[in-house]
This record gives C-alpha cells, structure tokens and sequence, in this order.
C-alpha cells in the first residue's frame, strides 16, 4: 500500500496598518491598529506585539471583532514616549498562525514614534509706560511648559541690546492664580541711565536636562525719560450737559491716563511741548499743543460722537 503524499498547507500574508506618532517627550499617547489578510481571515482575539527601539515589549494590541471589509481593527493601547527627543523606530509584530489549511507567517512593520521636546513660552507684564532714566522699576514675568513641568532651579535672565545682561531671578515654584503652570517671578531692575526706547530680551537658563526643552525668548521696550518735574490736571467734561465724561483717556505722549468719577486726570510729566489727546467713549477726541512750564490746568469739553439728524444738516 502506498502511503499518500502530505499535501502542504497554503501561504497566506498580513499586513499592519499603524499610523506614525508624534508626541511630546515623556506624554502618553493612545495607539491603535488594523490587521488585514490575504486570503481573507478572521483573527479576532489575537495579539499584537509592540517593541521599542531597544527592543523592550512595551504592550500588545487585541484585535476586536471582523469587520467585513477584510480586516480586523485593533483596541487601543495608552503608553509612554521616550525622553530622548528625535525619532523612534519601533516595531508592531503579528505572530505567525494557521487558520485552517491556511498558514499566515509572522507580520511586523515599523512604528515610528517622533519624540518632541517640551515649549517653554515666556511672557512678560505689567511693564510700565514709562521709567525714569537711572531709577529702578519692576516687571512680571513668567515662563509655561507645554508639559506643565515644574521649574527646577530655572532662572529667568534679563540682557540688553548688546546682549550685556541686566539681571537674573529664580522662577518661584507656586503658579500665577488661576493658572495651572505659569511660572513667575516679580523683577526689580536698573533702568537705563540715558533718554530714549530700549528693548530687552528675557530668556531663561538653568533648565534642567532630565527632560528636553525648547525655550522661546520675550522681549519688552522701556521708555526711559526725565525725573518728572510739573503736575498736569486735565478735565474732561460734556460740552452740552457739563457732566464729567468718565474714563477718558488722556495722552501727553509717552504719559497714559484715565479720568476718574469726577472726570479729572492727573499726570506726571517733566517741563516740555506735548501733543494733548483726550478721547472718551460717545465722544469725539480732542486734540491740542501744550507747552509745560509748571503745574498746569486745563478743562476739555468734549462734543457728543451721534449721527447726524435730518434738522441738523438742514439747519
């Protein structure tokens, strides 16, 4: 009797659809997958492999039910990026199997996981309109991370045009109220001993190399000008109804105001020529020269901005 010969199991192939991640060092990221075979097979319930670049199992994959189309969709997995910004050739690996005379060889293809470092931003506020030449002020600034990392031993560093540097202060390790990760610190500092606009640059250094960062600088302008030397008290009033007009800006360039409930404002200023512009809301602005000597006052009626009525362009 003849013994029959074995017949050998027919070939079949799969694929692996992954899409590529990109994703902040040291966040956690959700994965998911699709398996597709040729011939059509249903896997559902088998595993897939996930690999780092060193070739650590980082976790697997299920593959839920058939979808009919000729392939069978994963769950998801959550896991965690690297710390090692720069890309990341992982591998997602399907194990051989057999379904029936049908024999599936293993399946991998690669993941590749970009890793970003975390963005620092900075800001700065509460910088004032005007310093006086020589004299110290103080401004607010403030550093976030992207990845809400807490500020160790980081220090904000303020320079100059030249890149001369100013000053350096601590990051404090409480948020700004009502924010998660602003990081702050209130700076006293020298103002430049000369007249003019400056612009300064705050960056920040001593950031700690356990997690990549990519910082951004700020900037802020100063205006440095004379001690001031003359009171200015400006009124601003309604010309028909003689009512204070309430919150009116005040501008005697670079000098800022506003007028209070009495419709007065009041600015400090060294002796000059100023272009005054008074401007409050419902009104038309006003505008004049003044030549500043010594205390001064002065009231501004200012005219009602309305749409013109038909018996105003006839009268």
């Amino acid at each position: 009797m003849t013994s029959k010969e074995q017949i050998p199991a027919a070939v079949g192939t799969c694929s692996i659809e992954i899409a590529p991640v990109t994703i902040e060092a040291g966040r956690d990221f959700t994965l998911s997958a699709r398996v597709s075979c040729a011939p059509p097979c249903d896997r559902e319930g088998e595993r897939l492999f996930i690999f780092d670049a060193e070739g650590k199992e980082r976790g697997h994959l299920v593959l839920a039910a058939y979808d009919g189309a000729g392939a069978n969709p994963s769950g998801e997995i959550t896991l965690t990026a690297p710390i090692e910004a720069g890309p990341h050739q992982w591998q997602v690996i399907a194990p051989a199997c057999d379904a029936g005379t049908v024999h599936f060889e293993e399946a991998l293809t690669d993941l590749i996981v970009t890793v970003e470092p975390h963005k620092i931003d900075l800001v700065a506020w509460d910088i004032p309109k005007t310093v006086v030449a020589g004299e110290r002020f103080s401004v607010k600034l403030g550093a976030k991370c992207s990845g809400q990392c807490a500020p160790n031993g980081w220090k904000f560093q303020i320079t100059d045009e030249s890149g001369s540097p100013i000053a350096e202060a601590p990051l404090g390790d409480t948020p700004w109220p009502r924010t998660k990760a602003l990081h702050y610190a209130e700076v006293d500092l020298p103002a430049p001993a000369q007249l003019g606009h400056f612009r300064w640059t705050v960056a920040l250094v001593d950031v700690a190399e356990d997690m990549p960062h990519e910082v951004s600088e700020t900037h802020f302008g100063l205006h440095c000008t004379a001690a001031p030397e003359c009171t200015v008290e400006i009124e601003a009033m309604d010309l028909v109804s003689g009512a204070p007009v309430v919150g009116a800006t005040v501008r005697l360039h670079p000098y800022h105001a506003r007028t209070d409930a009495t419709g007065i404002a009041r600015l400090a200023v060294p002796k000059g020529e100023y272009t005054l512009l008074v401007s409050g809301a419902g009104h038309f602005a006003h505008r004049e020269t003044l030549a500043i000597a010594g205390n001064f006052k002065t009231r501004i009626e200012l005219s009602e901005d309305r749409e013109l009525t038909e018996a105003d362009i006839w009268s």
